[in-house]
């Protein structure tokens, strides 16, 4: 589609009829809005946790039509490596 990036996923039609939500990317996670008749996206959010440490993707995002309130779920894997010394 004509002013979409490549690498980039529907999320929801706007209720303007002529535009669509669209994301960019995996963390952060661009969400774009889309006018389909002129082709011009803008940036409409940014979506990333407060605190991205082990966050590989963002997932499910839901917007309401008219784009005012939204939310999103991730998961956060996290490990811990200890280093053990003096055994034979």
């Amino acid at each position: 589609m004509r002013g979409l990036p490549p690498a980039s996923d529907l999320v929801k039609w706007s209720d303007r009829r002529n535009e669509l939500f669209a994301r960019v990317g995996r963390v952060p996670v661009k969400i774009l809005r889309l006018n389909i008749e002129t082709g011009r996206a803008n940036l409409w959010r940014t979506l990333t946790p407060i605190d991205p440490a082990g966050v590989g993707n963002v997932f499910e995002i839901a917007l309401t039509p008219h784009g005012q309130s939204y939310c999103y779920s991730y998961v956060r894997n996290l490990s811990a490596v200890f280093v053990v010394d003096g055994l034979k």
